[in-house]
């Protein structure tokens, strides 16, 4: 079991996992080395939105998770705000590359097995996809949610 406490509250906390949409697109057009660029500002912007004590991982390839401590409104509100800096276009030299973010999203004010809730939001992550990417779905897996 993994278990994550660091970052737990009193209020609970989200994971969010995030995918980015259209970053295949950008590999195939303009090469790994623009790629590249879009990860690392990517990441620039998920720590923006976020405050300093939240967490911010690269999982792989173009996957990432952030950990919002706090109640259910705080997680879905990083989340809006990670949706909307994911929105503005990434200039690289001549080039713009318009990557966006699907987000799915759980919070839970309770004790849980980190791996749980990580597979519960990466499956809310594919509905976000299906729905039509640029999208995020957050639910509460706590009895505790407001």
């Amino acid at each position: 079991m993994i278990e994550f406490t660091a970052l737990q509250s009193a209020d609970g906390f989200a994971v969010l996992a995030l995918d980015l949409d259209g970053f295949k697109d950008v590999n195939d057009a303009h090469g790994h080395a623009m790629g590249d660029v879009v990860l690392q500002t990517t990441s620039a912007r998920l720590t923006s939105a976020v405050r300093e004590t939240d967490l911010v991982a690269r999982t792989g390839g173009d996957e990432f998770v952030v950990v919002v401590a706090g109640d259910q409104s705080r997680g879905e509100a990083a989340a809006e705000r990670i949706l909307a800096r994911m929105r503005e276009p990434i200039a690289i030299a001549d080039e713009i590359a318009d990557v966006r973010a699907s987000i799915g999203g759980v919070w839970t004010g309770e004790k849980r097995d980190m791996s749980e809730l990580l597979k519960e939001a990466d499956a809310l992550l594919y509905d976000a996809k299906a729905f039509g990417k640029d999208a995020v779905k957050f639910q509460s897996t706590s009895r505790t949610a407001s």
